[in-house]
Formats: C-alpha cells, structure tokens, sequence
C-alpha cells in the first residue's frame, strides 16, 4: 500500500499515530476486495482537509 500523508495525518494527530490507525484498520478489513478496502480506508481514516492518494496491491501466491 502506498499512501500520501494527506490519509493519516489531521490536525489533531500525528503522523505515527495516522499510520498505526491505518495498519489496524487495513489489517481488519484485509479479506475485503481492495476497491472496498480503500473506500474504507478513506472514509475511515481521512478528515478529507488534505489531498489524499491511496494505491493498494495483492500479490497472488504461486500456485
């Protein structure tokens, strides 16, 4: 996942603090498909002040 920091960082928190919310919150929903995911992800996380980039990946396995 690559991200800008407009998705974790507001005004009222840092961005460690973004960045742990965003690791919860994407390990919790990591079954969903990823177009639901990030949706989530922005709705969730983002106070939408900022310009926000979000690019997500799954590697299949070999096999």
């Amino acid at each position: 996942m690559l991200y800008t920091d407009g998705l974790i960082e507001t005004p009222t928190s840092s961005l460690d603090e973004g960045q742990h919310r965003l690791l919860t919150a994407a390990a919790r929903q990591r079954d969903e498909e990823l177009s639901e995911l990030l949706v989530s992800l922005q709705n969730g996380l983002s106070d939408n002040r900022d310009d926000i980039a979000l690019i997500a990946f799954r590697a299949d396995p070999p096999g």
